[in-house]
């Protein structure tokens, strides 16, 4: 008891010390308020609104904080650090992919995901060294789902590193590789089934290579440029365009269709034409195939090439002759020159005649000829009839004249101006 004594002096000193303190200096507290020792005091929280309807998100839209990593779901009431909050069970309204569409779009083509694996080895077919690039993984005949009927799926893109592609979390099943850095028009690998844990396989890529370019050319009647008439023909290099391609499709792919009509687009991208501004007129060497235009790198299946040259029949004015390197080397085109374009030139009634030579081009796109075979041999004369000529008229008073002729179609026809006035009609 004695030593009880002292510690109950004490606390009875303390008490009479709070009872004689002026009220005004006493601390208050509400019931609930939390008092943090130690450290600055705060204002009192704001109370939450309450209402008879469940919380929502957009119900609590301007008290919810930047969404920062493993904050979801956290309020923000002022700056109080020391409240705590009973956890919101958020309130999701159902939607579907519908609700994302404006008409036309597709449906998000949602992946399926399992616990195999895939490790690629790519090397080229002719070294058997490692090649790297551009590869697309496709599941074949995967499942529908919601928005999307039964069919191929691209599974996985990335680029194939050192020679290695390697793609986590696949479904088993059949599947297939496209190689978008492969040369174009290559065949494409085979099926390969993927099973169990990890499936290790070797893929042989055929790679584009530099080909030398042998240009046939034609009259437009059907005749070729031979011996000594081909002398007289002078060639300036007109540089390069490139145009890189986003969607391209196998042609093994048995596409899947949105359940719902949406719209297809096909996608590609390419710059101007680059390079060939210093060149200078030159003879071409010519083989017995026709004029040899140099080495050129060959077409890969996301990235095509179009390689332009003038070329010119003594002083007459030049045309434009395309060519992708596509095919085995071997190409045959057509010679318009411009004084044949002027001969089915026709002024329309009250447009005054005049010449018009420096205000039309022509540009012939080439094509392969796939048969190693002499240039004025059947194939040639057939895929002849296929050459595509692009005639424009950019004249002054005169609306705009734009045609695309084919040897197939027969006699060029004649070229019927309009006045710039009549082009609105």
């Amino acid at each position: 008891m004695r030593r009880l004594l002292p510690l109950l002096l004490i606390l009875a000193a303390c008490g009479l010390a709070w009872y004689l303190l002026p009220e005004a200096q006493k601390p208050m507290h509400a019931p609930g308020d939390e008092v943090v020792v130690g450290e600055e005091s705060i204002e009192p929280a704001p109370a939450l609104k309450q209402d008879s309807e469940p919380l929502t998100r957009e119900s609590l839209s301007d008290q919810q904080a930047p969404a920062g990593k493993g904050d979801a779901g956290k309020l923000a009431i002022g700056s109080l650090e020391g409240l705590h909050l009973e956890p919101v069970e958020w309130i999701e309204e159902e939607t579907s992919w519908e609700d994302y569409l404006t008409e036309g779009d597709f449906p998000p083509d949602l992946l399926q995901h399992g616990e195999s694996s895939l490790e690629m080895s790519l090397i080229d077919s002719e070294t058997k060294d490692p090649v790297s690039g551009t590869v697309q993984l496709w599941r074949l005949n995967a499942p529908e789902n919601e928005g999307w009927n039964a069919g191929d799926q691209m599974q996985h893109q990335a680029e194939a590193i050192l020679g290695t592609f390697r793609a986590d979390q696949l479904p088993e099943g059949e599947y297939r590789l496209f190689v978008l850095f492969a040369k174009d028009g290559s065949p494409s690998g085979e099926a390969f089934t993927i099973a169990g844990r990890s499936t290790a396989l070797t893929q042989e890529v055929v790679m584009p290579h530099r080909e030398g370019i042998s240009l046939a050319m034609f009259r437009t009647g059907g005749t070729k440029v031979l011996g000594v008439a081909g002398e007289g023909f002078q060639w300036k290099d007109g540089g390069s365009r490139s145009e890189v391609h986003f969607d391209l499709e196998p042609d093994w792919l048995s596409r899947r269709w949105p359940k719902e009509p949406a719209i297809m687009e096909s996608m590609a991208g390419g710059g101007g034409w680059g390079g060939g501004h210093h060149s200078s007129w030159t003879s071409l060497p010519k083989d017995t195939f026709g004029f040899l235009l140099g080495e050129r790198m060959q077409d890969s299946r996301g990235n095509k090439t179009f390689h332009r040259f003038h070329v010119r029949e003594g002083d007459a004015e030049a045309i434009a002759v395309r060519v992708r390197a596509e095919g085995p080397g071997r190409y045959v085109g057509i010679y318009m020159g411009i004084e044949e374009v002027l001969s089915r030139i026709v002024f329309p009634a009250g447009g005054s005649f005049r010449d018009l030579t420096e205000e039309i081009s022509v540009e012939v796109e080439a094509l392969p000829l796939h048969q190693a075979e002499s240039g004025d041999g059947p194939s040639a004369q057939s895929v002849l009839l296929d050459v595509p000529v692009k005639i424009t008229i950019d004249a002054e008073g005169f609306a705009r004249f734009q045609l695309t002729w084919k040897m197939r179609e027969g006699h060029l026809p004649e070229l019927a101006l309009r006045l710039a006035d009549a082009s609105s009609d």
